[in-house]
């Protein structure tokens, strides 16, 4: 594997957008210190980082272009600059709130962040269409009820992810219980598959 092919393959893996931008700022140094480190292990040729940069097989030169400046700006930045771009384009504003608020029902760590209030304000600015004004009041009082239930139930408190918290309502009978929490939970998980709806909510 050659030095630009082992720079291009490399997997940036952060999962928000500051720590990719940190990244982008500060991670440079260190990949070129572990991309050194598995040259020398296999033993491949290290370019000389200060020469000028050579295009492709031409022998071209380009004017002020060193070979470390090559790989740090046109390679390692760019790819982060995209990176960014797209996360900034997918994940808007809207998105993200979208997505924050649906952590309100995740069952994970014993129901940990089960918060009323954001539930109804999840249903109140994203899904208008699905819930009718006195569905929304109704769902109030069936979430209180939700969460001295299903919250403290021993068996459900083991569940970790929304899909088989979702399954386990209906197995156990309280999706009839509780059914407008059983459709908020579907409604949240179709957003794992298709966008549209989502696409849909933000339009409202």
């Amino acid at each position: 594997m050659s030095f630009s092919r082992y720079i291009k393959c490399h997997e940036f893996s952060f999962d928000n957008e500051d720590l990719i931008q940190q990244l982008r700022d500060d991670g440079w140094n260190e990949l070129l210190k572990n991309v050194i480190s598995f040259c020398e292990t296999w033993e491949l040729d290290f370019p000389d980082m200060n020469a000028q940069y050579i295009v492709g097989r031409s022998r071209n030169k380009k004017e002020d272009v060193t070979v470390e400046h090559h790989y740090r700006v046109d390679i390692f930045f760019a790819t982060i600059d995209i990176q960014l771009q797209e996360l900034k384009s997918k994940f808007n504003e809207n998105v993200i709130e979208l997505l924050t608020l649906t952590t309100a029902l995740d069952p994970k760590e014993f129901f940990k962040l089960f918060n009323i209030d954001k539930i109804c304000i999840l249903v109140n600015k994203f899904y208008l269409e699905d819930f009718s004004k006195q569905e929304k009041e109704c769902l109030l009082y069936e979430l209180k009820h939700y969460e001295l239930d299903v919250c403290k139930h021993p068996d459900l408190r083991k569940i970790s992810i929304l899909f088989d918290l979702c399954r386990s309502l209906v197995e156990s009978g309280k999706s009839v219980m509780y059914p407008l929490v059983d459709r908020l939970i579907r409604l949240i998980l179709t957003l794992q598959v298709s966008t549209a709806s989502s696409e849909r909510a933000f339009l409202l």
